[in-house]
């Protein structure tokens, strides 16, 4: 709401001991930017906290313009700050836990990005959330090395974004090291154009995204405001057999904006316990009654040597399901997946909706929509579902 506790939220991620976290992009001391943690006490009770402000605090150390962070298995958090930092390039940083009731989260910048020697600008740079549908979360391995992508910079020639890797140091005190494992050059039919799409690890160790621009140089795809060349791209970074070996970058889907596939992809992609990716689309997914609603989409066998990309679902913007999404995907337990639109509903500013997953007469799968909720304020960024089924989400 503004004040001590931040405005204009940025989305979710949950962590595996249950607690919620999230960033805003404004608010906090002297109207900049803050962390904030979700808890829920045995009884239910939820209570919000804010454990960090960005406010009061030098820029160039500190950055602004937060991205979402995840936490590790230990509660160490890491998260993006879009702005600022030592270059103005945006920054990489931890949040360490407190150890007593009484101290507090301690910040740790650990990569500040340079435009003029590399792409930059983490989660995308813009304070505009109209714009900024592609706020994916770093990636974090079972060694502690943190994964992630960057917009890009004018400054050097074809570089339109990278995905990134910060290997952990080995000691306390070490330096983190930056590699580079794909730049987008956004200059080919194939490849990707700006900052991906929150990455996932499939079961195999590759990694999987998307970028919301990209995948041609004659096709301009975009709504009149921001139209840029291709309608986005779904790839794949295949692991190195060897740990000095090189990640090898290949497209799974180029998003056509027709019925089967959708357009602009956005949010963070989810992972199912048997390895299916879902992921989902701005726009696209048109037929006769329904233009650029968005649509779902999934990825099967995404650890062969040719993963298969299928289309799930339409959005509609008849019906009262919703339509344009700007955050991620969730799945609870049972494999429904849950999600969020930005228009449509009761009230015009969007809606929760679900995919039932049930199996018809001949045990195929069929994907029940439904919507659960209609929002009166806009729903932003990624959702998360908690061990109960409730659903955690910002406006």
């Amino acid at each position: 709401a503004g004040g001590n506790d931040g405005c204009a939220p940025r989305g979710v991620s949950r962590s595996a001991d249950g607690a919620v976290f999230g960033a805003t992009s404004n608010g906090g001391n002297k109207e900049d930017n803050t962390i904030f943690e979700v808890l829920k006490n045995g009884s239910g009770v939820l209570t919000f906290k804010t454990i960090f402000r960005f406010g009061d605090k030098n820029t160039k150390y500190y950055g602004m313009d937060p991205r979402v962070p995840v936490a590790d298995k230990n509660g160490v958090l890491y998260g993006a700050a879009a702005q600022g930092g030592l270059y103005d390039g945006g920054l990489i940083y931890s949040l360490t836990p407190p150890t007593t009731s009484s101290s507090k989260w301690v910040f740790k910048a650990l990569h500040h990005f340079d435009p003029a020697n590399e792409a930059a600008y983490p989660g995308g740079n813009s304070m505009d959330l109209s714009r900024t549908r592609s706020l994916g979360a770093l990636l974090i391995d079972s060694k502690g090395n943190i994964y992630g992508s960057t917009q890009g910079t004018s400054q050097i020639q074809d570089n339109y974004g990278e995905i990134f890797k910060l290997s952990k140091p080995t000691s306390t005190n070490g330096t983190w090291t930056k590699s580079l494992l794909h730049q987008f050059k956004g200059t080919t039919e194939v490849d990707g154009y700006g900052n991906a799409t929150g990455i996932i690890f499939d079961l195999s160790g590759n990694i999987f995204g998307a970028t919301e621009y990209g995948g041609s140089y004659t096709y301009t795809c975009g709504d009149g405001n921001d139209s840029r060349f291709g309608c986005g791209v779904l790839f794949r970074l295949k692991k190195p057999s060897i740990s000095s070996g090189a990640w090898t970058y290949s497209v799974v889907n180029r998003f056509l904006q027709d019925y089967y596939d959708g357009a602009n992809p956005v949010g963070s992609l989810v992972r199912s316990s048997t390895g299916i990716i879902y992921g989902v689309t701005n726009r696209g997914g048109s037929d006769l009654l329904n233009f650029d609603a968005g649509s779902i989409y999934k990825v099967d066998s995404p650890a062969s040597a040719a993963p298969v990309y299928r289309h799930v679902a339409n959005l509609r913007t008849d019906g009262g399901l919703g339509y344009l999404p700007r955050g991620g995907l969730a799945q609870d337990s049972a494999g429904n997946l849950y999600g969020t639109a930005s228009y449509g509903g009761a009230y015009g500013n969007g809606t929760l909706f679900k995919l039932v997953k049930t199996l018809n007469s001949n045990n195929i799968i069929v994907w029940k929509k439904q919507r659960l909720y209609s929002f009166k304020n806009v729903p932003v960024g990624n959702i998360a579902v908690g061990d109960s089924g409730e659903i955690y989400g910002v406006t």
